[in-house]
């Protein structure tokens, strides 16, 4: 068992259509993931990878001069997305390569549930503003959907310090596979590079 943190680089990639046409993503955000995991050998260098993450991702777009919003209103549309990921993965370790440090290829996928959605600037966010004019009244906005699924592969080290403790040190990339999105016009998947630093015992 372990804990984990993980300052992470979101970006998001999209497929647009109808009154979206010509939206575009806004670049990659620093956000953040913090949990425990846990690695159960089934064999001297492999394991099952798992844990409970708590994520928040950024989900970003920038809408074209056709989009229709209020006058002063940003072309950007940003959202925090906050995720319980569960990883279900193989990690291969290697021997002793350098000493008192074992390296790992990690592969497999990534459950999400969405916890929240958090709107950005809320008065001059283009997404927000649109979905907030086309809702019916007192209709609570939901942008995103429940759930996601995605990729993981990973890189990374652990170095054995005395007392049953390593240090973790890596690099993970998620790749979302699924559409996010509930308009039908704009489909978002997540990607996220997360540089993993963490303690086991």
């Amino acid at each position: 068992m372990g804990f984990r943190f993980a300052p992470l680089l979101s970006a998001n990639s999209l497929e647009t259509d109808g009154v979206f046409d010509g939206t575009v993503n806004n670049g990659a955000a620093m956000r953040m993931s913090i949990g425990p995991y846990g690695d159960l050998f089934f064999a001297e260098n492999y394991a099952f990878g798992t844990g409970l993450f708590y994520t928040v991702k950024r989900a970003s777009v920038l809408t074209p001069k056709s989009f229709p919003k209020e006058v002063g209103v940003s072309s950007e549309g940003s959202y925090n997305l906050q995720y319980l990921q569960i990883p279900l993965t193989i990690k291969m370790f290697t021997n002793e390569l350098v000493r008192d440090t074992r390296f790992y290829v990690q592969c497999g996928g990534l459950a999400e549930v969405k916890l929240a959605e958090k709107p950005l600037d809320k008065n001059v966010n283009a997404l927000y503003r649109y979905y907030q004019t086309t809702s019916a009244p007192g209709e609570v906005l939901r942008l995103f959907s429940f759930a996601d699924f995605g990729m993981v592969l990973g890189i990374g080290a652990e170095y054995e310090i005395g007392g049953g403790l390593r240090l973790l040190t890596g690099l993970t990339y998620n790749r979302g596979l699924t559409d996010v999105m509930r308009d039908k016009n704009l489909s978002m998947k997540n990607n996220v590079f997360c540089f993993d630093l963490g303690v086991k015992f």
